[in-house]
Formats: C-alpha cells, sequence, structure tokens
C-alpha cells in the first residue's frame, strides 16, 4: 500500500513507571503514558509483523487490559515484564491481569540471577515475587495447552558469575556416584541480551559485547535448545533499520539505545561498541 511502511517489530513502552529500580534501566525519565488512540495512530502509519509490549512495568498501565485486546485481535503480541505489580508494595500481579497472558504469543520475564544478586540488580525484594509469576505464567500456559517455554527467562548478560548463578538456578541435576559424577538439563529457555551503556547502565562497569556473547555462548553450547541469544548479542551489525520503539511520549525511534540521545552518529555508535 502506497505511503505505509513494513517494519519487522514495533516495541511499545506503554509507561516507564515500575516498582523496581534496575540498575541498568534505560525506562525512568519519561512521566506521560501512552493511549490506545495514540497507538492506534502509529499502526495506521506501518506494516507491522509483531508487537512487543514493554516498559517500564506494561502491567501497571491502566489502560493494558483495553490495549491488549485491541491489539491480541490483530498481531502477534510478545510481553516483556518483571512480573511485580505497581501498586500494593512488592507483589506478583493480580489474577485479574494473569488471566490475560494466554493473549501473547510469547512472554519474557526478567529474572537476573539467583535471588541475592537479582535483589541487588533490580535494587529491591523481588526475587520471590517474579519467580512466582513466571511459575504461574507457565502454569496457565500449561491448563490452556500452550507451550509453557514460552514464558521465557530475560536477561541482560552483567558477568559470569551471574550468568552462572541463573544457569545454576534453573538447572535438574541427575547424579550418579558422586557429586563429580552428573549430568543436568535446563527446563527452562533462557534468553540472552545485550548490556548496552545507556540509562542506568551508564554508571555501571560493561563487559565488551565480545565478552558478553562468550560467556552466553558457554551455555548455548550446553543446553543448544534452551539457551536464546538475542541478535543485538549475537551479531555486530546492527538490524535497528527494521524495528520501531514507541516511547510513553509519544516519540518513535529505531533503536532503544538512542531513547537519551540526539543524532543518528550518537545512535551508531552506542551500537558499535564492543
Amino acid at each position: 500500500m502506497y505511503g505505509i511502511h513494513t517494519m519487522k517489530q514495533l516495541t511499545i513502552e506503554l509507561t516507564h513507571k515500575c516498582k523496581l529500580n534496575c540498575i541498568h534501566c534505560s525506562s525512568s525519565y519519561i512521566k506521560s503514558e501512552l493511549t490506545l488512540d495514540d497507538i492506534r495512530e502509529i499502526l495506521d502509519r506501518y506494516n507491522i509483523d509483531k508487537i512487543v509490549l514493554s516498559g517500564g512495568e506494561p502491567l501497571s498501565h491502566p489502560q493494558f487490559d483495553k490495549i491488549l485486546l485491541y491489539l491480541t485481535s490483530r498481531y502477534k503480541i510478545s510481553l516483556n515484564t518483571c512480573g511485580v505489580n505497581l501498586s500494593s508494595g512488592i507483589r506478583f500481579i493480580d489474577d485479574i491481569k494473569l488471566d490475560l497472558l494466554h493473549n501473547f504469543n510469547k512472554i519474557y520475564v526478567s529474572i537476573y540471577s539467583d535471588e541475592k544478586i537479582h535483589n541487588e540488580i533490580t535494587r529491591s525484594k523481588s526475587f520471590k515475587d517474579t519467580v512466582q509469576f513466571f511459575t504461574l505464567a507457565r502454569v496457565l500456559f500449561s491448563q490452556l495447552h500452550r507451550d509453557s517455554n514460552d514464558i521465557i527467562i530475560n536477561t541482560p548478560v552483567f558477568s559470569a558469575l551471574q550468568v552462572k548463578k541463573l544457569v545454576d538456578l534453573f538447572s535438574v541435576y541427575k547424579y550418579y556416584y558422586n557429586e563429580e559424577d552428573y549430568l543436568r538439563r535446563l527446563d527452562y529457555k533462557i534468553h540472552f541480551i545485550r548490556l548496552i551503556p545507556h540509562g542506568r547502565a551508564e554508571n555501571i562497569s560493561i563487559l565488551s559485547r565480545r565478552k558478553q556473547l562468550e560467556i552466553a555462548h558457554k551455555y548455548k553450547k550446553e543446553f543448544p535448545n534452551n539457551i536464546l541469544i538475542s541478535n543485538s548479542l549475537s551479531h555486530k551489525k546492527c538490524n535497528a533499520k527494521n524495528k520501531l520503539t514507541l516511547l510513553p511520549d509519544k516519540k518513535l525511534i529505531h533503536c532503544v539505545a538512542g531513547k537519551h540521545l540526539e543524532g543518528e552518529e550518537k545512535v551508531n555508535y552506542i551500537c558499535d561498541l564492543v
């Protein structure tokens, strides 16, 4: 159709509100929130193959139910969530929100490592509630005869120790004669994404892209069917031209690494960091 552009993916950051205070988050400075009309306006201008709902915490958006039902009638939708509600302190998302999760194609839950490291990264005591949300979502998918492995653990690569603790946490061991003679399997899918120095992550130590990829590949070799590696981590070539991100202030950008920047040259610089 003339005048309509095609994009592989639209990430919609519904809100930047979130109960957590993660050390690497880039979504902490826009107070406004998107409306369904805002989203419709963008969708009228583009042919979109895939939509990702993100934030902040998208499940805390006051129009979440309405927006979700509109989008799922037209698109395949994925969700990025920490599984922690904005209201009533730190707790897993209420049953009403949980019942809506069957509408998603895939759900990516931010679990970063074991309890100690996860809580240090989120600067909250959110680990137990996030894991509970992850478990409940998998049960829900199973009850609906959906693949529970479409509920995916999502994490940047902070360090070798952080990743080791995460994989160990979700591994199942079968011992034979002693603790050194065993096999282990991973019954869950873990998606590793690239940690980029933008937002709050500008203030922390970050491994090079090569080192992050090396750590991810170590576990990809052990669990080839359960370890997923994002394009941003596995490929140096930027794929931003095929994607769009809609921010809560209705700003439309290609690369999430450019939220705080002005000018294409600076965005390219961040994407080329190794």
